[in-house]
C-alpha cells in the first residue's frame, strides 16, 4: 500500500503524465501483486502451470483484437459515424476474441488427441 502511494505520488506529480500517473500506478502496483501472488502459488502449491496458456496465448488473442479495433477505426473512421465505428469494433473485436480462443483451444485440444 505504501509502494502505491508513493507511485502514485511520483506519477501524478509528473507534469507531463499528470492524473494518468494514478492509473499507471494503479496498474503498475496491481502487476506486482499479481506476479508475487502467482509466483508464490506455483512455489508453495506445486501448480503446474504452463506460462503458454496463462500468459502468452490470452496476450496473443489480445494483440490480434487489438490490431482488428485499430484497423476497423482506421478505415471506418471517416465513412461511418464515430460511435457507429466504437459500437462495430466492439461486436467485431468480441467475435475476433471468441474465435482466436476457440481455435487455440481447438489446437490444444487436438495437440493432446494426437499425443495418445
Amino acid at each position: 500500500m505504501i509502494f502505491k502511494f508513493l507511485i502514485n505520488i511520483i506519477l501524478v506529480s509528473n507534469y507531463n503524465i499528470g492524473i494518468y500517473g494514478a492509473a499507471i500506478g494503479n496498474i503498475v502496483c496491481n502487476l506486482i501483486v499479481c506476479s508475487i501472488s502467482f509466483f508464490s502459488l506455483i512455489k508453495n502449491i506445486k501448480l503446474n502451470i504452463s506460462i503458454k496458456d496463462f500468459i502468452i496465448e490470452p496476450i496473443l488473442t489480445t494483440v490480434i483484437m487489438s490490431i482488428v479495433a485499430i484497423i476497423i477505426k482506421f478505415f471506418l473512421a471517416s465513412i461511418i459515424a464515430k460511435k457507429m465505428v466504437t459500437i462495430l469494433s466492439i461486436a467485431v473485436t468480441a467475435m475476433i476474441y471468441t474465435i482466436v480462443t476457440l481455435a487455440l483451444a481447438l489446437t490444444k485440444k487436438h495437440k493432446k488427441e494426437k499425443n495418445k
